[in-house]
């Protein structure tokens, strides 16, 4: 069985960082999906975030700009997230934009608005 703690203290001593990107960055090594999973739970805390206020204000949701509104906080998140050296892979980072400018796209380009 794997001490996490000695190894967290390994990688630590290893590369001398000792703050919260420390140990953010020693997750994403150890876990590849990490950095997906905290990016798509971003996508949803903006995407169902902007429908239940849709839903509360208007009393319907508007489907594309929800979908724009989580895709744009989610490139938000990527751009900060890529600031920390090892936390977030660049091809991670072109996918979220090429989302976004997707989303972005089909909300210029929807009729039914």
């Amino acid at each position: 069985m794997i001490n996490a703690f000695q190894t967290l203290t390994e990688y630590i001593n290893a590369t001398g960082k000792t703050g919260i990107d420390g140990v953010l960055v020693y997750v994403a090594t150890i876990e590849p999906l990490f950095t997906q999973l905290v990016l798509f739970g971003f996508f949803l805390v903006g995407f169902l975030g902007s429908m239940f206020s849709q839903w509360r204000l208007r009393n319907r949701t508007d489907f594309v700009a929800s979908f724009f509104a989580g895709a744009f906080v989610t490139l938000i998140v990527a751009v900060l997230m890529s600031l920390i050296d090892g936390l977030i892979s660049t091809f991670t980072l072109i996918i979220v934009s090429i989302v976004t400018i997707i989303s972005l796209v089909w909300l210029l380009i929807a009729k039914d608005r």
